[in-house]
């Protein structure tokens, strides 16, 4: 379920769909209080956290609601650039 959950919440966040975050979020929340270890919105998807996702798609209103919602903007994601890959957080992306 967590998979699916944030494939979803990826895609939400690439694309803007606020809507579906706010829906995503407030379903989250009751997962999150009956497993703390579960790392919440700052899950990572093939290296990335959904508000990496939503910085680089430059969807300014999901990283918003993200950070209202509790994202953290300096969990470390892995980034492949053509020749290289490197970690950065979806701060570091934002400030490219």
């Amino acid at each position: 379920m967590g998979q699916i959950f944030s494939s979803t919440l990826h895609q939400a966040a690439f694309h803007g769909d606020t809507k579906t975050i706010k829906k995503l979020v407030k379903k989250f929340s009751h997962k999150r209080h009956a497993d703390p270890s579960h790392p919440g919105l700052d899950v990572l998807e093939q290296g990335h956290t959904a508000m990496f996702m939503a910085v680089t798609a430059g969807q300014t209103e999901a990283v918003q609601v993200l950070i209202q919602s509790g994202a953290d903007p300096n969990v470390i994601c892995l980034v492949e650039r053509v020749t290289w890959t490197f970690q950065w957080s979806a701060l570091h992306e934002a400030c490219w």
